[in-house]
């Protein structure tokens, strides 16, 4: 069983435990089971590689990352809002290549406040950005996309040093 099935496996069963409301041995046990059968029905039926390449443990912390850039970026949000804001498209190159982390940077940067994804062009970004009126161009948007891409490169990074060393064995 491989790192990325195990952990499809715990996060099904924590969705589950969460949709039954209780945590209990009963539960857990069911919430494994739904889990594995629903991972196994789904490779049966559906070929999705696109993200058999990606290291699931280093999305998770990511996520956990996000969420306190989330928490940065509000306070940011409301310090703008209070000394006066402008809003404008921002379009942005970006060097990731894997479609699996294109779409987790596009919702990414929509869960930053301040700023909403809009399109893929290619490998550049459209999204829309908040900055304070003083300041010109949107700094702020772009940092927080580039802080996004810096976590998302390296996860794409690692995931071709790895898939090059099970080559060369």
């Amino acid at each position: 069983m491989r790192k990325c099935s195990i952990f499809a496996i715990l996060a099904l069963t924590l969705v589950w435990i969460i949709l039954m409301g209780e945590v209990s041995w009963q539960n857990v046990a069911i919430g494994l089971v739904v889990g594995m059968v629903s991972l196994r029905v789904n490779t049966i039926f559906f070929n999705i590689k696109e993200i058999k390449n990606v290291n699931f443990i280093k999305l998770a912390w990511f996520f956990i990352w996000l969420f306190g850039k989330m928490i940065v970026g509000t306070f940011s949000l409301i310090k703008q809002i209070l000394l006066g804001a402008k809003w404008g498209i921002v379009k942005e190159r970006i060097e990731i290549n894997d479609e699996f982390l294109c779409s987790v940077l596009a919702m990414s940067i929509t869960l930053i406040p301040g700023t909403v994804y809009l399109r893929f062009d290619g490998a550049e970004i459209s999204f829309l950005g908040m900055e304070n009126k003083k300041t010109s161009g949107f700094p702020t948007a772009v940092n927080d996309l580039r802080s996004i891409e810096r976590k998302l490169l390296k996860m794409q990074t690692n995931i071709a040093k790895e898939t090059n060393k099970t080559q060369a064995t």
